[in-house]
């Protein structure tokens, strides 16, 4: 059962090795097959992270996501149906115990984003539909409402090192500011049809109105 589909002879070696490689005496047949069935699917993508809804195989998707479960379990000493050899075999075809970016960093990495926004225009007035990053505009949206959750007491993911972080580059809390058209306008606040993006933040502000059309949204 040679694994040269991915043109990597050595990993596929590897691989072939892995499959032939049992728990000796603990042999596991639900277990083995589904091993069997990942090393199909890095055959045919070149890696291991398969969605959890993978419509070709529902099962495969489960059981990757109960290894990693399994794998957290063992790393904190608890009871775990997964052991150091079944560990190192999963490894060894590339398998990724974690697919979630950790949030810190996370937020970091927007953060630094936001830092280049306000580089190139001058402020962190980012529009919600920000169509060059909507990420961007969606992560900036996202602060002013924790920030006002935190300001209320409720639960949210806001910190007092977030907000210091946030206040020395300028951060605007408030959803919404007077309007002043700039020679870059037409780089961040136009929506791909041509009109002006006035895309309030709903979460935070006042009640809309004519004048209110007159501000940008953000």
């Amino acid at each position: 059962d040679g694994i040269d589909a991915t043109g990597h002879e050595g990993n596929n070696n590897r691989v072939k090795n892995t499959r032939k490689t049992k728990a000796s005496g603990h042999e596991d047949p639900v277990w083995e097959e589904q091993f069997e069935s990942l090393c199909q699917f890095h055959e045919k993508t070149g890696h291991c992270i398969v969605p959890a809804r993978y419509k070709e195989n529902k099962q495969l998707g489960h059981w990757v996501m109960t290894q990693r479960r399994q794998h957290t379990l063992l790393i904190q000493g608890k009871q775990s149906a997964l052991n150091a050899e079944r560990v190192e075999r999963l490894e060894s075809i590339g398998f990724v115990w974690k697919v979630r970016p950790d949030a810190t960093e996370s937020w970091s990495t927007m953060f630094e984003q936001m830092k280049a926004y306000k580089k190139k225009f001058g402020d962190c007035l980012v529009p919600q539909r920000y169509y060059p990053n909507p990420q961007l505009g969606t992560w900036v949206h996202t602060q002013r409402r924790h920030f006002k959750m935190h300001k209320d007491g409720k639960k949210s993911s806001m910190t007092d090192e977030k907000i210091k972080n946030l206040n020395s580059i300028g951060f605007v809390w408030s959803a919404k500011v007077p309007w002043k058209p700039n020679v870059e306008s037409n780089d961040r606040d136009e929506s791909e049809s041509g009109e002006n993006a006035s895309d309030y933040d709903s979460n935070i502000g006042t009640d809309d109105g004519d004048e209110d059309k007159k501000t940008r949204a953000i």
